[in-house]
């Protein structure tokens, strides 16, 4: 299937969607927008949306399909929904994307991706520095060797070394975009930008750039640093849980999420934040005013029993990848600070349900 394009035309399409199946992680990531920072509670179980799925398999084609929470692996029902979504969705590349802390727990796991022939692989996304040396040897035992690493950069990730650099850079130096031009600087510049200004190829391979991780079977692994976080939209103001109050365009424009769609619960939704915030409403004692309460909860997903006249519209409206009045719950700016994830929660929690 070629990008923007399905192989029959009378059905609808994505490049790419995510399928949420938890609220659980085992982390504490500050700023995460999926909440699990403050203690997030509920799994989705296959056969509570199963007939959904099966109905949204025969409706919608997806080129790359996440199957995301949460932490995706505390699921209790994760080898399910793996083998679910591989068998209704027979063409489209299926990507686990994982914190890499819970390989273990599920043994046969090697085997369904090595038996995928590549439409199965894993995204780690590690959070933290200190993380890192134990994910990598879990991650060596869970592979089979030689393995081959090799690392891979992105567009964002070249813009963020050529910042980097420009930020220190002496008007006597040279220039040096990309992270393989830091290899031909004079020595004294690379010296003193490792040693005084932390930057160097080195720094920026572990704490940027993804490494793709192939194993002697083909099976493969992309893995990520991902240790800051742009703001979620909850945010801890005076001891109170609040909601960001954000012009709706800035906060779409900034947005690493525009198209990265959301089934939930069997429902498609524009992105992850959206189809969670009336969960996290009910979850946690957060102050919002009635008028954006009411407009949290009249965002209308898809549902696999509309017309198809009526999933085209809503499909091809999410692609143009615009804003909703719900974006304004997300932040206008792009600020990440570096963070090593912990394991303890917030302890929010609504009186009336707990």
């Amino acid at each position: 299937m070629q990008p923007d394009q399905t192989l029959d035309d009378d059905r609808l399409w994505l490049n790419y969607a995510e399928i949420y199946i938890t609220n659980v992680c085992n982390l504490n990531c500050p700023n995460c927008n999926r909440f699990n920072n403050f203690n997030f509670k509920g799994h989705q179980k296959w056969k509570d949306y199963a007939e959904t799925y099966q109905r949204w398999a025969q409706l919608i084609d997806i080129k790359t399909i996440g199957v995301i929470g949460g932490e995706p692996m505390l699921n209790p029902d994760f080898p399910i929904w793996i083998d679910q979504v591989l068998a209704l969705w027979t063409s489209s590349k299926v990507r686990v994307i994982t914190n890499g802390t819970q390989l273990e727990r599920w043994p046969n796991f090697y085997s369904a991706v090595r038996q995928s022939n590549g439409r199965l692989t894993l995204d780690i996304n590690i959070h933290g520095l200190k993380q890192a040396g134990k994910i990598h040897d879990d991650l060596r035992r869970w592979m089979h060797g030689p393995i081959d690493v090799r690392y891979q950069g992105s567009s964002h990730a070249i813009d963020l070394w050529r910042r980097a650099y420009l930020a220190i850079k002496d008007a006597s130096w040279p220039d040096c975009d990309i992270p393989e031009d830091f290899d031909h600087l004079p020595a004294d510049i690379r010296n003193e930008c490792e040693l005084i200004h932390k930057v160097s190829r080195k720094i920026w391979e572990t704490e940027v750039y993804s490494q793709i991780w192939t194993d002697c079977n083909g099976v493969q692994a992309k893995v990520s640093m991902a240790n800051s976080f742009n703001e979620s939209s909850l945010r801890v103001i005076d001891n109170t849980l609040q909601l960001q109050q954000s012009d709706p365009q800035k906060a779409v424009d900034v947005c690493y999420s525009k198209t990265c769609h959301h089934f939930i619960k069997g429902r498609l939704y524009k992105c992850g934040p959206v189809g969670l915030l009336p969960e996290a409403l009910a979850q946690y004692p957060i102050q919002v005013s009635i008028e954006d309460r009411q407009l949290i909860h009249s965002y209308q997903p898809a549902e696999a029993d509309w017309t198809i006249d009526r999933l085209q519209f809503f499909v091809d409206d999410l692609k143009k990848a615009k804003a909703i009045a719900q974006c304004k719950f997300c932040p206008e700016q792009m600020i990440g600070v570096k963070f090593e994830a912990g394991t303890k929660k917030m302890k929010w929690v609504n009186k009336t349900t707990s």
